[in-house]
């Protein structure tokens, strides 16, 4: 029968060996319970893994024990990341986070020392991001000027009949209408002027470029003097993330034609409307990364499933890039999704945290933020009006029974 303990790692600290006699390992997942006023369940919020811990006792035992001791302590001492080669997990990159020596009368020549460490990450999850703004500002500028070049590629040439170029410029009237209509279902500020368009060509592309560079002017803060007072920063439209969420959708929408390509005009009709549809995405996305930079979020719920949003669409986008053979373009909107994603992440940690609860009944949302926060009188006012924008709620006095997204109390 093969002795297990003869397959296992000789155990070593930055090189030094020593026998590991007892160890054991921790991890799992950092849970906050979160617990409200008259409610029976609480809310657990998951941050994550918990970091992976290690101790264990090691033992110098042996000929010039003394020695390999010192040496051992001094490597548990030193400063930094070291390899640590465990018998069961092997190599594994540690710091060290406390260690005891000891020395008994009943065991001469050995010395035992106690060791906790953990797992240790060159980065930790954390960069520095530098002004992520910035950034945004450039990676969407980037991604919008190879929209033109990636646009004349794609259009079909040669002599064809003028239905061929009456199908694209009806099909690109028709992008922007559907933009105008999802602006004005969301309440937004309406988008500049469309354009007219005669042809399918560069001039056609910089109307497209020169419309969405307009949409991000509405969303940037200006100073609007009013009278009798300090001139206010203020925004033509006030709502970034509905702005963002919108350009978003715009660029999920399509305008691919579906006739089949039986003849070279009909093949020349579905080229021009495939290199519209991704003229008009590109810009859409590029102006929402535009936005993102002066958008304010009120939760990390909100930042993230923005950013998801976001990243979503620009992942689409990408892979109909890829397929396209329009590598630079590839390459600008995988700019946009790491800088949209670095922005929103720099955000996401300073924000408050919320959760969804369920109303049970129609409400004053007083007495909603009583029944969730308690009786402090100091709080309960800013949490139920906090409850109302939120939510969106038409009347203080009435909120229906219906999930609500509330601030985490602590």
């Amino acid at each position: 029968m093969v002795d297990f303990r003869s397959e296992l790692r000789s155990s070593s600290f930055r090189g030094i060996a020593f026998e590991m006699v007892d160890d054991d390992a921790a991890g799992g997942r950092r849970i906050v319970t979160h617990e409200f006023p008259g409610r029976d369940d609480p809310f657990h919020e998951d941050l994550g893994a918990a970091v992976r811990a290690f101790s264990f006792r090691a033992v110098i035992i042996g000929s010039g024990y003394v020695a390999r001791a010192d040496a051992l302590e001094q490597a548990l001492l030193q400063a930094g990341a070291a390899t640590l080669v465990h018998p069961h997990y092997g190599e594994i990159q540690v710091v060290v986070k406390d260690t005891r020596r000891s020395h008994t009368n009943t065991t001469i020549g050995s010395v035992e020392f106690s060791v906790s460490v953990e797992r240790y990450s060159a980065t930790g999850g954390i960069t520095v991001l530098g002004d992520t703004a910035r950034k945004l500002t450039f990676a969407s500028s980037s991604m919008a000027d190879l929209a033109t070049t990636d646009f004349l590629s794609g259009l079909a040439e040669g002599p064809f009949p003028s239905f061929v170029m009456a199908d694209g410029i009806v099909r690109l009237s028709s992008f922007l209408s559907l933009a105008r209509d999802m602006f004005r279902f969301n309440s937004l500020a309406g988008m500049p002027a469309l354009p007219t368009f005669g042809a399918l060509d560069a001039g056609a592309a910089d109307q497209i470029a020169t419309l969405f560079k307009g949409v991000v002017a509405t969303a940037r803060p200006q100073e609007i003097p009013i009278v009798g007072s300090a001139p206010a920063v203020v925004a033509a439209n006030s709502e970034p993330i509905k702005l963002m969420r919108t350009l978003a959708k715009i660029a999920d929408s399509s305008i691919d034609s579906s006739i089949t390509p039986s003849s070279p005009s009909r093949q020349a009709m579905v080229a021009n409307a495939t290199a519209i549809t991704t003229l008009v995405k590109t810009h859409a996305l590029a102006a929402a990364a535009g936005v993102a930079r002066y958008a304010t979020y009120d939760s990390r719920n909100q930042a993230i499933e923005t950013r998801d949003l976001l990243a979503d669409s620009l992942v689409s986008l990408r892979d109909r890039q890829l397929t396209a053979g329009l590598i630079p373009a590839w390459r600008a909107t995988t700019g946009v999704l790491v800088a949209v994603t670095e922005d929103i992440n720099d955000r996401i940690g300073r924000l408050p945290r919320t959760v969804k609860v369920q109303g049970s009944a129609v409400r004053p949302s007083l007495a909603v933020a009583n029944r969730l926060y308690g009786n402090d009188s100091s709080i309960i006012f800013d949490r139920a009006a906090d409850i109302v924008k939120r939510n969106n709620i038409p009347h203080p006095g009435f909120i229906g029974a219906k999930p609500l997204e509330v601030l985490i109390n602590g």
